[in-house]
């Protein structure tokens, strides 16, 4: 089964061939087919970062590869989510991996991603697999593990897990059942906010919403025991700026995953781990207690 690797660039050419030169470095990238999607400009003062994008893109030699180029910005949602449509939808691959243009990959991403991606298919509870791990060294002997957040840094799915995700899900569902809240908050208590902000258009994320999916029906990410992906778009240069960059863990470059098992059902996830995520991705009490206030005032003067 041929796997698309995704690319998705946009107005960052020095970024992009970093994660092209580490891509590279993956010797089981042969065994894919690479596309490309470059966003377009916002603006004339764009046009010149874009077009040496789109030159990197059209100067890589590949046996497969295709290439999709907007001639206007379209945001980076909008940018994964039809590139992902695209690729299941359009071009009939059943599974992808999906690369953005801030990245530095280990030489055994691709291997863990295409291996994963075999091992899992039939597995019902996993919706996703990242090269990334959430709290830098865990101890779980090598061995993948299951999380309830989802992770953007170098991930890969299959076709009948992302044409199932309901894109239009509301904050307010989640504010008014506890129940639900409760599920959603397993990953941490700051998604509800992120899909109130996304909601809002204070922020352009789908990875939210795809996390959230995934958390109402049962899905969970696979990760390794070291991050095998690292983040270099905490320069000011990226969508969302430098906000997670104390979440940014070194990686192993050349950390290889070869101990997969089938999942136990009875104990799918590793409360410890999981708990510690939570925590990391939890607002603090001060934090709380400032939205707590500002929800009063608004109240007040309104």
């Amino acid at each position: 089964m041929r796997t698309a690797v995704a690319i998705f660039a946009y107005r960052r050419p020095d970024h992009l061939k970093m994660t092209l030169k580490s891509l590279f470095l993956n010797n089981e990238l042969k065994h894919t087919d690479l596309i490309f999607f470059c966003d377009g400009p916002k603006n004339k003062k764009e046009f010149q970062k874009t077009n040496e994008v789109i030159s990197i893109c059209k100067s890589i030699t590949f046996k497969n590869k295709k290439m999709y180029i907007q001639s206007k910005n379209i945001g980076l949602a909008n940018s994964i989510k039809n590139g992902v449509d695209i690729v299941f939808n359009k071009l009939n691959y059943k599974q992808i991996i999906v690369i953005e243009d801030d990245l530095i990959l280990g030489k055994n991403f691709i291997s863990f991603c295409l291996k994963s991606l075999k091992y899992y298919k039939s597995e019902k509870n996993i919706g996703s697999i990242t090269g990334y791990n959430f709290l830098g060294l865990v101890d779980t002997k090598d061995k993948p593990c299951l999380t309830y957040r989802h992770s953007s840094w170098g991930w890969a799915t299959w076709n009948n897990v992302w044409n199932k995700i309901e894109w239009n899900i509301k904050h307010e569902t989640f504010v008014t059942n506890e129940k639900l809240k409760n599920k959603i908050d397993k990953a941490g208590e700051d998604l509800i906010y992120f899909l109130k902000d996304q909601n809002e258009r204070k922020i352009d994320s789908w990875s939210v919403i795809f996390n959230i999916n995934c958390l109402l029906n049962n899905l969970y990410c696979l990760c390794p025991s070291q991050s095998i992906v690292r983040n270099i778009g905490m320069d000011q240069s990226g969508t969302h700026l430098g906000k997670y960059k104390k979440n940014n863990f070194d990686f192993n470059e050349n950390f290889q995953c070869n101990k997969f098992q089938k999942i136990n059902i009875k104990n799918k996830i590793n409360i410890k781990i999981n708990n510690k995520i939570r925590k990391k991705y939890s607002p603090t009490i001060l934090r709380k207690i400032f939205k707590f206030l500002k929800k009063q005032a608004n109240f007040l003067w309104h």
